[in-house]
């Protein structure tokens, strides 16, 4: 198994990168299995339980990919009082927690570290949320491991227990793990709102005759709130482009493929290592199945630019030169006279 930036193909004679994410796998309702554990905990909490332990079945038509493709049935979340309660007093940093946890899902080698292949031995992995981070629960570990056994009807079960960083529950030298260095994720907490928002505004433009739109940034934004953080900071402007021989196919097909292609990109970008790619000044040609787009940055990194079916032309200096031939004319003699 390999990361999603080992995805990546550098092209040593241009600027463009390339991502094939045809393979990597797409978990939907993350956040919204996050939610639900972050509010049967409070009930625990507010129940005055002295430890807390909540239990979900996952439900087909929220989490298909997690019932289909690992045979996940259930997950649970477990801690002492203590701990909980203080994580529980910020109820958005769990939920952060939790869907960084269940997001890491998405990486080939955390997901073969929970669910490696026959005769292997899992291991869980460990987050711990110091004190100087900005997001998740502060002073806190998380520890996400597959259950010894599958249950009876061959299914599995995700545990995360939450516990003290300080005077931490688990004894991690007799647990087999995996520690997660979370300074290479930012994750989008409802990418998959995100997608289904894009697709739909992508369509009533196409619908409209039109082959662009953008979104600027406003303090109301969900989108924006998840993108511009970390090296998409000074975000103002989200771009979207398609070429016309797109228009039929994205009128006339499934909505499922742009959203598909949508939320790969946002799962791309949850490692900040790939957006540093597009930050550096590449060009980031992501493909999924047979769609493409093309992801560029400008102005100074407030613009986001997506571009589906070919490269959005960048003009160059000469483009606004030949607007002004005085200009032009006076640059050309000072050339003239240079030695």
């Amino acid at each position: 198994m390999i990361t999603i930036i080992e995805y990546i193909v550098d092209s040593p004679d241009s600027d463009q990168s390339v991502l094939d994410t045809t393979n990597i796998p797409l978990f939907h309702g993350l956040s919204v299995l996050s939610y639900d554990l972050c509010e049967m905990i409070a009930e625990q909490v507010r129940a005055q339980f002295a430890d807390i332990y909540v239990r979900r079945p996952l439900k087909p038509r929220e989490n298909p990919e997690l019932i289909d493709v690992l045979r996940i049935s259930h997950v649970a979340v477990r801690g002492e009082r203590g701990p909980m309660l203080a994580a529980i007093e910020d109820p958005d940093r769990l939920h952060y927690s939790l869907r960084t946890a269940l997001g890491t899902l998405h990486q080939g080698d955390h997901r073969a570290s929970l669910f490696p292949g026959p005769g292997a031995q899992a291991k869980a992995l460990v987050f711990d949320f110091d004190e100087q981070g900005t997001a998740g629960i502060q002073g806190q570990r998380l520890v996400m491991e597959q259950l010894d056994t599958a249950s009876a009807d061959g299914d599995y079960w995700l545990l995360l227990s939450v516990e003290d960083l300080a005077n931490p529950r688990s004894d991690l030298a007799s647990l087999p793990h995996v520690k997660v260095d979370l300074n290479q994720w930012s994750f989008i907490v409802g990418s998959t709102r995100i997608a289904l928002s894009l697709q739909a505004w992508i369509r009533r433009q196409a619908e409209r005759g039109h082959r662009s739109f953008s979104e600027l940034r406003n303090p109301y934004s969900h989108m924006f709130a998840q993108l511009a953080k970390n090296e998409f900071a000074d975000l103002d402007r989200v771009s979207v482009y398609w070429t016309a021989d797109l228009v039929p196919r994205i009128l006339e097909s499934e909505p499922k493929e742009l959203d598909r292609l949508l939320k790969h990109v946002l799962v791309v970008f949850e490692d900040r290592r790939v957006r540093r790619v597009v930050t550096s000044g590449r060009v980031l040609k992501i493909r999924s199945d047979d769609m493409v787009l093309y992801v560029t940055v400008s102005q100074l990194g407030r613009v986001l630019n997506l571009s589906l079916g070919e490269r959005r032309p960048q003009a160059d200096l000469s483009v606004y030169l030949d607007r002004m031939p005085v200009t032009t004319s006076q640059v050309a003699a000072a050339l003239e006279k240079l030695p």
